[in-house]
């Protein structure tokens, strides 16, 4: 009998699992095991699969598939064994009961890519990233290779500012721009603000109206800031923060908004921080609040982030 074109639609793994009136788990079983193969793949690379092999599927997956997280287990430690033997610092974590999923990470090294990593893979690994349960490079990678890629030769500068205070319109008294790669003080300035230091700020970071009196405006200093960052990633510990308090400063001084504030570029070293200690707490920066010690303590962590975080 032809096939229908009901037949020949292509679902994803949650609609694959609707379809068959199937658990999701019991779908990315199938995918593991080799019973349920992809017929295409969207543009971001999510597998889809014909309706009629959905259905087929349906009457003849056992929940769960015997033996196939300790195979995964055992394929995972070979290939991470394989990477160690390549020179490459590669570990794996596995987790879940409800939803099992194995990451391999590895440290940054030249040129080892997810794609080199990939074409490692055995048949049967590669199934388990297609059912989603491998990922390659997880959250604490990635936040490894970030900073090495931040911290190589015209990687990324690091911005730290004082303000006036925390609200929107609050402006940038003191800046620090430094080159993680080499630790230059690219700028290193105070900067007078259109309006009086509150009492409250100056207790926070202890810049006075009087330490600002000689110091140079906004309109002075923005250019300077521009040339260091441009064509480089903008990192900031609170980097909404951050880039909020230079916005302020150009309206304040009826500047029009540059690259600096419009780019796309800009980077938040707190929340790659939190992904590298695989936590969703806010962690504070710490230290003393002026912009110089400030930037090199944030710069010390994207250092100590290029390392694995239980041995930073």
């Amino acid at each position: 009998m032809p096939s229908s074109r009901a037949d020949d639609v292509l679902l994803g793994p949650l609609q694959a699992a609707r379809h068959a009136g199937l658990g999701p788990e019991a779908v990315a079983d199938a995918i593991e095991a080799g019973l349920l193969q992809p017929a295409g793949h969207t543009s971001k690379g999510t597998a889809q699969f014909t309706a009629r092999d959905v259905l087929a599927l349906a009457d003849s997956v056992p929940a769960p598939i015997p033996g196939l997280h300790e195979a995964r287990a055992r394929l995972v430690e070979d290939l991470v064994q394989t990477l160690r033997s390549q020179g490459t610092d590669a570990w794996a974590r596995h987790g879940g009961t409800r939803r099992p999923r194995t990451v391999v990470d590895w440290a940054p090294g030249p040129g080892l890519t997810v794609e080199d990593v990939r074409a490692q893979l055995p048949v049967e690994l590669a199934r388990a990233e297609t059912a989603g349960r491998l990922l390659l490079l997880g959250p604490v990678g990635e936040a490894m290779h970030w900073a090495a890629d931040m911290a190589a030769p015209n990687g990324g500068v690091l911005i730290a500012v004082a303000t006036t205070g925390l609200n929107h319109d609050d402006e940038v008294a003191e800046i620090t721009v430094l080159d993680i790669h080499s630790n230059a003080r690219l700028v290193n300035t105070l900067v007078r603000p259109t309006r009086v230091m509150p009492a409250q700020a100056t207790r926070a970071h202890g810049i006075s109206d009087d330490m600002l009196a000689s110091a140079p405006d906004w309109n002075t200093v923005h250019p300077l800031v521009t040339a260091a960052t441009r064509g480089r990633h903008t990192v900031a510990y609170n980097a909404p923060f951050a880039r909020r308090a230079i916005h302020a400063s150009y309206e304040a001084s009826n500047l029009p908004t540059d690259a600096l504030v419009q780019r796309d570029g800009w980077e938040c070293l707190m929340d790659r921080r939190a992904a590298w200690m695989a936590t969703r707490s806010w962690i504070r920066l710490g230290g003393p609040r002026r912009t110089q010690p400030s930037a090199e303590r944030a710069r010390d962590i994207v250092i100590s982030m290029q390392r694995p975080p239980m041995s930073a």
